[in-house]
């Protein structure tokens, strides 16, 4: 992976991007709703990875919009990465395909 393709770079590239073509502001709300648009989309697709891209790059734009820097959406990102590593989840192939899988409550890793 080259420098160009780091996570900084592209969340610079959307932020400039997102700015330039929807202005300054929160947009939580407008946002919130194209999310859910898009995620309507995935599933219509099959779940195509172009739209999967489509919510990636939105849930980026609620990032900075949140007034985290680019370092601490990066420093976030991994470390609710290794918080999810480390929750008890329930056992593999217990939860059908089109249910939702959320982590054991009664685990102690809560916070980030």
């Amino acid at each position: 992976m080259t420098s160009s393709h780091s996570i900084k770079r592209i969340l610079s590239r959307q932020r400039e991007f997102s700015l330039r073509a929807f202005g300054p502001g929160r947009r939580t709300v407008g946002l919130c709703k194209h999310v859910v648009e898009e995620l309507i989309e995935v599933q219509e697709s099959d779940h195509d990875v172009r739209e999967c891209i489509d919510v990636l790059i939105l849930a980026l734009d609620l990032c900075w919009r949140s007034g985290a820097s680019l370092d601490d959406i990066e420093l976030f990102l991994h470390r609710k990465q290794t918080q999810n590593e480390s929750r008890k989840w329930p056992p593999v192939g217990s939860i059908g395909e089109t249910d939702k899988i959320n982590h054991l409550r009664g685990d102690n890793h809560g916070g980030m």
